[in-house]
């Protein structure tokens, strides 16, 4: 598609919402995977080998896309840009998973939860101060409250909320938050200079064999008893991580991240919805209540309207 069409506003919300689909079924899909392998639910090395074989296949899979569609090798579109794919990988797969894993084995679901819808914010906010066209104003900031207020209502349905501020727990996905979202800033230049689909498949490539040698080197044996249905479901983590990941950098590359990054509050909604469907959690009036939530603060920001109310509504 042309640079204009991913511009549209109908296009950037149909993807960006079939991109929090396909992560939010990740949740599901992940606890399912971890019962049917038989991983112990504090095992990270396990966690962090199953974390790289399915990002390693999502790139293999946006790679082998590219070549067959475009007829074109992948080396020499990455000639030049070794480094700063590798940096990217480390950021947006290696690191940012590691601290992910890591935290989330220390801290309940509730907090969890709500620390990554927090991610949001970290984007908006670098948006703010990096790009001169991104600001934060009053309709962006109340967008992002109504997100947020949607993202604390579904968390909340867990369980009771347990801030323990462990260093290695909320530290850890803090710090996965913040790599997550300087990587999408750094991910949006980048793709202005290379092609996206080879960026994004590259770096996942790189990080995951990164994240992957660094789980064999902790892991014991057995810790993960591969089945049919659990190769099934790591092909399938591996697709959507491939789908989403390609169309999400190329929303970025083309558009606002600091307003793109709102859509993202519909993963912990999708993943809550889901989960009630594959694994009979409950759903409540609640769940229907934080989607509106959600869906009325991304309107907000990028609904009809929203430019027009823009150039007086800008905070210095």
């Amino acid at each position: 598609m042309e640079a204009t069409t991913w511009q549209k506003r109908s296009v950037i919300a149909l993807v960006a919402t079939l991109c929090g689909l396909l992560w939010g079924s990740a949740f599901p899909v992940l606890k399912i995977s971890y019962s049917e392998l038989n991983m112990a639910a504090d095992d990270v090395f396990a966690k962090m080998v199953f974390a790289g074989i399915r990002f390693l296949l999502a790139g293999i899979f946006i790679l082998v896309f590219f070549s067959f569609r475009h007829q074109k090798k992948i080396l020499p579109e990455l000639k030049g840009y070794w480094k700063l794919v590798l940096i990217m990988g480390l950021m947006s797969t290696t690191l940012q998973y590691f601290f992910f894993y890591n935290g989330l084995a220390r801290t309940s679901g509730v907090t969890s939860s709500i620390m990554v819808g927090m991610g949001t914010f970290i984007v908006a906010i670098m948006a703010h101060f990096y790009y001169p066209d991104d600001r934060l104003n009053r309709r962006k900031i109340s967008g992002l409250v109504l997100g947020m207020i949607g993202v604390v209502a579904v968390a909340l349905l867990k369980g009771p909320l347990d801030f323990s501020l462990k260093w290695n727990g909320e530290g850890f996905i803090f710090i996965a938050n913040t790599v997550a979202s300087v990587a999408a800033i750094y991910g949006k230049e980048l793709g202005k200079r290379m092609n996206i689909l080879v960026m994004t498949g590259s770096q996942m490539c790189m990080g995951a064999l990164i994240l992957l040698s660094g789980g064999l080197s902790g892991m014991q044996p057995g810790s993960i008893q591969w089945t049919g249905l659990g190769f099934v479901l790591l092909l399938y983590a591996a697709f959507l991580s491939a789908v989403a990941f390609g169309l999400w950098y190329t929303l970025l590359v083309f558009n606002k991240a600091g307003e793109v990054s709102l859509y993202k509050f519909l993963i912990p909604v999708f993943g809550s919805l889901l989960s009630a469907v594959f694994l009979g959690e409950s759903f409540t009036i609640i769940h229907g209540m934080a989607l509106l939530l959600v869906v009325l603060g991304i309107w907000l920001v990028n609904g009809n309207g929203a430019k027009r109310r823009e150039s007086n509504e800008r905070i210095a």
